[in-house]
C-alpha cells in the first residue's frame, strides 16, 4: 500500500531527532500504522478500552503530581513526578504542546514498574499509539495494564 504524503511525513517526525532525541519508534522497523494495529488487538484481546487506559493515565499522573516532595502511595501504585524544563509537540503534528516530564509508577502487588510522559497520554487517546518497541516511553499494552489497573 502506498504511503499518503502524511504518513511519511509522520514516520518522520517519529524517527529520532526529530521531535525526540530519542525518537518515537526505538528499534522497530515496522511502519507506526502496523505498531498500532498490533497494540489495539492486544487491548481488544485484553478486554479494555484505549479510553480506560488514557483515562487511568491521567488520574494517576494527577495524583503523582499532587505530591512535589518524591514518591506517593495511591492503592497499589507507588507514583512519582519528574518535570523538566521545556515543552514537546505530537509527532502527529497536532496542535499543542506537551510538558517534558514523566510519571513513574510500581505495582506493589506485581512489582510491575514502567513510566510515562504527559505526550503518552495524548498519543495513546488521540492516536492510539504507545511508541515502537525498544523506545525510550514505550508502553506495552499488556504490561501497562498489569501495572495500573
Amino acid at each position: 500500500m502506498k504511503q499518503t504524503t502524511k504518513e511519511i511525513q509522520i514516520q518522520k517526525r517519529m524517527q529520532l531527532g526529530n521531535i525526540s532525541a530519542d525518537g518515537f519508534l526505538g528499534k522497530d522497523k515496522r511502519h507506526y500504522l502496523d505498531i498500532i494495529a498490533e497494540d489495539e488487538n492486544k487491548i481488544l484481546e485484553l478486554d479494555y478500552t484505549i479510553d480506560q487506559i488514557a483515562d487511568r493515565l491521567e488520574e494517576l499522573t494527577a495524583e503523582a503530581f499532587k505530591s512535589p516532595e518524591g514518591p506517593t502511595n495511591f492503592g497499589t501504585l507507588t507514583l512519582d513526578y519528574f518535570s523538566y524544563r521545556g515543552k514537546v509537540t505530537c509527532p502527529f503534528a497536532d496542535p499543542g504542546v506537551y510538558a517534558k516530564a514523566k510519571v513513574t509508577a510500581r505495582n506493589t502487588e506485581n512489582d510491575v514498574q514502567l513510566c510515562w510522559t504527559p505526550l503518552n497520554i495524548h498519543l495513546i487517546r488521540k492516536h492510539h499509539f504507545f511508541e515502537g518497541k525498544g523506545a525510550e516511553f514505550r508502553l506495552d499494552p499488556e504490561q501497562l495494564i498489569k501495572c495500573i489497573f
